[in-house]
């Protein structure tokens, strides 16, 4: 199917969000008519962008799925501000995270498994259970960092 210019510049920027989402363990659960409709309201979709005075699409507390109603647009600088506010939020279970698991799978990839815990890359992983193990480990230090008493 053909879109126009701007329609497939937008439609790009949707899969390269949702993709960035993705490798970090978070679910995405927004169609590309729910994201554009987001940015559309929020009268910020043109200065949509990563730096100081952009506009970037953040998690309600950083945690749970970008969905309609858990997403709002807001200051580059304020988002970033957030997530060091919220910290501990973000190194919660992995039941309050993504999809859950605390890892993604990327078909066809030597190491399928990728986990990320807490914002950060852990590493790939060949099987499920190494790749669980990796992410429980890395939560449990992580938490226990942030909560040192």
């Amino acid at each position: 199917m053909s879109y126009p210019v701007e329609q497939r510049r937008y439609r790009e920027q949707f899969r390269m969000q949702r993709t960035s989402a993705r490798a970090r363990g978070l679910a995405w659960n927004l169609t590309f008519d729910e994201w554009l409709e987001i940015w559309q309201s929020s009268g910020k979709l043109e200065q949509r962008g990563r730096g100081k005075g952009k506009y970037v699409m953040s998690r309600n507390g950083d945690i749970g799925p970008y969905c309609v109603g858990n997403v709002s647009i807001q200051l580059f600088e304020q988002n970033i501000s957030d997530a060091y506010r919220n910290v501990p939020e973000k190194c919660a279970p992995a039941r309050l995270r993504g999809r859950g698991r605390g890892w993604t799978y990327q078909r066809g990839a030597k190491k399928p498994f990728v986990v990320v815990s807490c914002g950060k890359y852990i590493g790939s992983f060949i099987t499920e259970i190494e790749a669980v193990d990796a992410y429980r480990r890395a939560t449990e230090a992580a938490i226990a960092a942030a909560f040192p008493y």
